[in-house]
């Protein structure tokens, strides 16, 4: 897969009020964006805005080089009028090409296209939702009638109310350089939410879909599209959240057009059927995805393949690993060929499933573990499971499977057995081959260890989006789930000061002999477990926040484990500083490496460092790229400064226990980050019932590199114990 980049377009603005548009809610506005879109288009491309307000339309069809830009506070709300969506273009309607109702937003054989936010689309589905009624009659007519008898696609003429093919919501046709980007779907179209049908290079990013209620409002559809990026997205849909396709049957098999090459990552997904999903439509090919580093919370099914006799095509190079699944209602990975819901037969070409390794899962209740359904034509073939815990209702059950290998995976089923197959080839558990048909009664490998135990089985924050980020004064900041809430980025004045790539971890780390490091970003081992999220915005609680935040004072506190260790985290930035206080006790003694506090990484450009040692003395220096740890003393203060872009910080603790060997680090890595470390407990064992609190204020500042060390100075001194700067406010 090529290294995907932003499409860039012209620094001009086309206003679509300037354009004769309306945003009261009630104007139809379809002419005045169209005519937008064509200045914009005319000029050479750029930026359709569609400012605050409520802005009804009808279609959108863009053009290359545009970039339609929902405002904050803009709201863009479609039509239920059939007759705005005509005269009919070319679309693919659940894979079969033919002409039909316009998507609402549309684009076709276009070059460099966007859809962006921070506002809101209003798919006003609901009046085309009965439709539903009288599509299968339609399609199968379709499929039987034209594409059976080798029908021109130009003449499978739709769009009229009683053929009920409702149109898709987002839909690009051979579009290249897509950008879906920052924007809402607050209530779901008439049919199927994104549908990417023959694009190439396409990046879904920051989208929040919202479209559970509507029959088939799947979230975003990969439809025989290649080079695809899917990341820091939330689906809560009436159907699949994020779906691989192919095309249907004869039609599929024409056109010949595989999905391949698709990155999915940092989602959330909820309430759909599948998180995950590959199917029905495979007919022409799906191959080579990487899912990784997602969260599926409630859906029907976790990961999910479905096809059936009749439609063909190759399933095959799937890569999926560190998901994380609760209240999963069926299935956690669900695989079948058999699948009869949307035109299913037992007559045809089977499809073919194979290539595929899922690893590093974890399954906090589900009505199954796993389930796999293949044909005695066509078995599923070499599926690798590893590194997998399940918590689930029932086990592992397979059926018409080849070379099928578990490694590594605790099924902990309340319903006997846990794990049942038959007509199976070459499987084996642990690299033990096991017969064709067999079933084991009890759960493999185990009960729950001890720091697993008791865990809250629902928590309020699973409802809340993958990422927030918050806007307090001049600072940028941002905590992510899938660093267990830590601080994840540290932007001051516009100009990004700490890093945001995962593995440059943030928060608290505990290295364990013989185990390594657990917490924050070191997923490599065990996941820190969040017990408990609270957030207050401007000293308010804020039960299910936006991804986006501004305000001027924001604090996070989070209970976590992290094995035996429970840590009480709390963070509260406002007046341009951020408050760090960390209590952490022991639930019985705990031998320990060392453990990592209030841990920043300033970008790689920093320059100097300086620190004040608890005896008054001062040590400074710069950074070289030698790989060594700075300073490594305990310090009353620390700061780091970055000449080429005159920025800086200074990190004040406030609070350490006495008995604890702590000591301030900086860790010089080239081209990577200068990393702040709060080390402690190196080499001990952490005692039972005793808690020990750190708190530390960092301050950014802005000096030239001739006055830098004297603003440090005084930036310190603002932070001494005693002063009204020391302390966060309330709330």
């Amino acid at each position: 897969m090529p290294q995907l980049s932003r499409p860039v377009f012209p620094d001009r603005v086309f206003n679509v009020a300037d354009h004769g548009a309306v945003g009261d809610g009630r104007t139809k506005n379809t002419q005045a964006i169209a005519t937008a879109i064509d200045a914009c288009a005319k000029a050479g491309g750029g930026v359709v805005l569609l400012p605050k307000g409520t802005w009804l339309t009808g279609a959108i069809h863009l053009k290359s080089n545009v970039n339609l830009h929902l405002g904050q506070g803009a709201t863009l709300r479609f039509s239920d009028d059939p007759t705005d969506y005509l005269p009919v273009v070319f679309t693919r309607w659940a894979g079969f090409e033919c002409y039909n109702y316009s998507p609402l937003i549309y684009a076709c054989d276009c070059e460099n296209i966007a859809v962006t936010g921070p506002g809101t689309i209003d798919g006003n589905g609901r009046p085309w939702w009965p439709w539903e009624k009288r599509q299968a009659d339609t399609a199968m007519r379709m499929y039987k009638e034209q594409i059976l008898k080798d029908v021109p696609v130009a003449e499978r003429v739709y769009g009229r109310p009683e053929h009920g093919l409702r149109p898709q919501l987002i839909s690009p046709i051979r579009c290249k350089n897509v950008l879906l980007e920052g924007f809402t779907i607050a209530k779901a179209g008439p049919f199927w939410t994104i549908d990417l049908v023959y694009c190439d290079r396409v990046i879904a990013r920051r989208l929040r879909v919202l479209t559970t209620g509507g029959p088939n409002t799947d979230g975003l559809n990969v439809d025989s599209s290649t080079n695809v990026l899917i990341e820091h997205c939330y689906f809560n849909t009436g159907d699949d959240c994020i779906c691989m396709k192919s095309g249907m049957n004869e039609d599929g098999w024409r056109v010949g057009k595989a999905t391949e090459n698709v990155v999915v990552r940092y989602n959330l997904t909820e309430k759909g059927h599948g998180g995950v999903v590959f199917g029905s439509d495979t007919s022409g090919g799906i191959r080579n995805v990487f899912f990784h580093s997602c969260i599926f919370r409630g859906t029907d099914v976790g990961i999910r393949l479905k096809s059936t006799r009749g439609r063909g095509g190759v399933v095959e190079r799937l890569w999926g690993r560190n998901i994380d699944m609760a209240r999963v209602r069926r299935e956690a990975i669900q695989m079948t060929t058999a699948y009869r819901a949307w035109m299913g037969t037992t007559k045809g070409k089977a499809p073919t499933f194979r290539n595929m390794t899922f690893r590093d899962l974890k399954v906090s209740g589900a009505g199954q573990a796993v389930k796999l359904q293949g044909l005695p034509e066509a078995p599923i073939q070499s599926l690798r499971l590893a590194d997998i815990t399940m918590t689930t209702r029932e086990g592992f059950s397979a059926e018409w499977t080849k070379d099928v290998r578990l490694e590594k995976v605790t099924i902990r089923a309340s319903k006997p057995p846990a794990l049942r197959w038959k007509h199976c080839d070459s499987l084996t558990i642990d690299g033990q081959p096991q017969g064709v048909s067999g079933n084991i009664l009890t759960a493999r490998r185990g009960t729950a260890p001890d720091h697993e135990k008791g865990l809250p089985h629902k928590l309020a924050h699973e409802s809340w989006p993958p990422q927030i980020t918050a806007e307090v004064g001049d600072l940028g900041i941002r905590f992510e789930s899938r660093s267990f809430w830590t601080l994840y980025r540290i932007d001051y004045k516009g100009t990004r000061i700490c890093l945001d790539r995962f593995g440059s971890h943030y928060g608290s780390v505990v290295s364990f002999p013989g185990v390594g490091f657990i917490g924050s970003g070191h997923t490599e081992n065990e996941d820190e477990q969040v017990l408990g999220l609270k957030l207050l915005v401007d000293g308010n609680p804020v039960a299910r926040p936006e991804a986006t935040v501004r305000c001027r004072r924001l604090r996070l506190h989070k209970t976590s484990r992290i094995r035996s260790l429970v840590l009480e985290t709390d963070i509260c930035v406002q007046d341009n500083r951020i408050f760090e206080d960390v209590q952490l006790k022991a639930d019985k003694p705990t031998p320990v490496n060392l453990i990592y506090h209030f841990m920043h990484p300033w970008t790689p450009t920093a320059t100097d460092y300086i620190a004040e040692l608890l005896d008054g003395k001062r040590v400074d220096g710069a950074f070289n790229g030698d790989r060594k740890h700075k300073i490594d003393r305990p310090t009353r203060w620390s700061a780091i400064y970055d000449r080429p872009s005159g920025r800086g910080a200074v990190t004040y603790v406030l609070d350490a226990p006495r008995d604890d060997d702590w000591r301030t680090r900086y860790w010089d890595v080239p081209n990577r980050y200068r990393k702040h470390y709060f080390t402690t407990f190196l080499g001990k064992t952490v005692p039972a019932n005793k808690a020990f609190r750190y708190r530390v204020v960092t301050v950014p500042f802005e000096a030239s590199d001739t006055q830098w060390e004297r603003e440090t100075a005084r930036v310190a001194e603002t932070c001494e114990p005693g002063r009204a700067t020391s302390r966060p406010g309330g709330g």
